[in-house]
This record gives structure tokens, sequence and C-alpha cells, in this order.
């Protein structure tokens, strides 16, 4: 057991990504350590931030994977808070997707999908989210910052 297990790393985009477990267990095999209470921070190359957590993952440095599992919780500097219970992430090139559901809010309102992806298209574009499997959006015309 590793009590305050980190890894920290850029990605080959410039995207700087630290992930760390309040504690991890080495796994059977594939140099994989499966965690608790994993978390992450990404600082964009392109500017802004991102940051998920989670009650459980499983943390792989060497094959560039992290699984996030169970109330996983992402957030993003640029008002978004998006809720599953699994997140699938590449460490070498940040991406992210869900398997399953996602509900979330943002600036625009409640919404929820089928599935989420996080990812730039090229190592040139910005990193997106994109909602997809049948996306519902409840718009809220109010702005938070003025009420």
């Amino acid at each position: 057991q590793i009590t305050g297990a980190f890894f920290s790393g850029i990605t080959n985009g410039g995207d700087e990504i630290t992930v760390s477990a309040s504690t991890a267990h080495p796994a059977s095999a594939g140099g994989s350590a499966d965690a608790e209470e994993l978390q992450a921070h990404l600082t964009l190359a392109k500017g802004g931030e991102i940051r998920l957590k989670s009650d459980a993952g499983t943390l792989n440095p060497a094959g560039d994977r992290a699984s996030f599992t169970g109330n996983v919780r992402i957030t993003t500097s640029t008002g978004y808070t998006v809720t599953t219970q699994q997140l699938d992430t590449g460490l070498d090139t940040f991406s992210a997707e869900t398997p399953g559901q996602v509900e979330g809010t943002g600036p625009f309102g409640n919404f929820t999908a089928g599935q989420m992806q996080i990812g730039a298209k090229n190592k040139d574009a910005p990193v997106h989210m994109l909602f997809t499997k049948g996306v519902k959006l409840v718009y809220d015309p109010r702005n938070p910052e003025k009420d």
C-alpha cells in the first residue's frame, strides 16, 4: 500500500497533469495500481483548468491511462460541473470518455447526456467537452454572476 500516491507530467500537447490518491495498492499485473480518493488537476496549455475527483480508480502511468470510478466529479474553469460513475482517461495526450450517462450544470443551465468525451481534435486544437447520445439541456437564461 502506498499512502499519498502522486503522479505528475506534461502531455504531448503541453498540458500539465497531476494525479494523486489517498492510497494506492499495486494491481496484479501491467504496472497499474488500484487507488482510493483519486484526484487529478489538469492545466491546459491553451488556457483553462479541469479537475477530476472520484471515490476510487485505477492508475497506470506506464500505460498512460487512469480510470476514475464512483461518484466522479469533473469541474472546469469555464463553469461546468459534470458527474458520472466512470471516466476513463489518457495521460499522454489528455483525453477522457465516460462509458455511461453524465449529469451536469454549466453557464447555460442543467444537462444530461448518454456519454461525454473530453479532448482535442489534434495537437494544436484546444480541449473541448463533447456530449452525445441523447443530450437534454434545460436552458436557464439568468446569468448567475449577476444574480
